[in-house]
């Protein structure tokens, strides 16, 4: 797809999933640092680039995930190498406190998080938010629409998308 396209004409964000962390203590048994390093220069050489734009920890669950001291170095080292443009984290699950944590660590460049109507913690969400952009994090969201029905099982009443777009813009 991107062989014959100029570099600068598209913009590549990856990721290795943290998901399976549902314990901040399972860290150490789960993805080493080489491990990190391992699936970093997989997804350069799968997509045959000298550069990933955006690199995630993705599926991040607990704030000592993306704050792991081996993890950082490996990104740090990278980026510095100029491999990886922009550090990120993906967040489905305690988003305030993540988007907090990742924002005062100064290694991160981005947080991409679920963000709708529907979360519980919306109003949390909405404030780490103003905080990170405050301080010059990049922000991202997903999950806007909030799945296609209100009642999943069922699949009858359809969720307005548009509304549900306009609410996550304007929030």
């Amino acid at each position: 797809v991107f062989k014959n396209r100029p570099r600068d004409s598209y913009v590549i964000g990856t990721s290795i999933g943290m998901w399976q962390f549902r314990k901040a203590e399972q860290i150490k048994n789960k993805i080493s640092a080489q491990t990190l390093r391992d699936y970093i220069e997989g997804s350069l050489e799968r997509l045959a680039l000298d550069s990933i734009d955006i690199y995630y920890l993705g599926g991040v669950q607990h704030k000592e995930i993306a704050l792991y001291e081996p993890y950082l170095k490996v990104l740090k080292e990278y980026k510095e190498a100029g491999k990886l443009k922009f550090l990120g984290v993906t967040t489905h699950t305690n988003e305030p406190e993540i988007i907090k944590a990742v924002t005062d660590c100064d290694v991160y460049d981005v947080v991409l998080t679920a963000h709708n109507f529907r979360k519980n913690n919306r109003e949390e969400i909405k404030e780490a938010i103003a905080y990170a952009a405050g301080k010059g994090m990049g922000i991202a969201a997903m999950k806007t629409q909030a799945g296609i029905y209100w009642d999943r099982r069922q699949k009858k009443r359809m969720i307005n998308m548009k509304a549900a777009l306009k609410w996550a813009l304007l929030d």
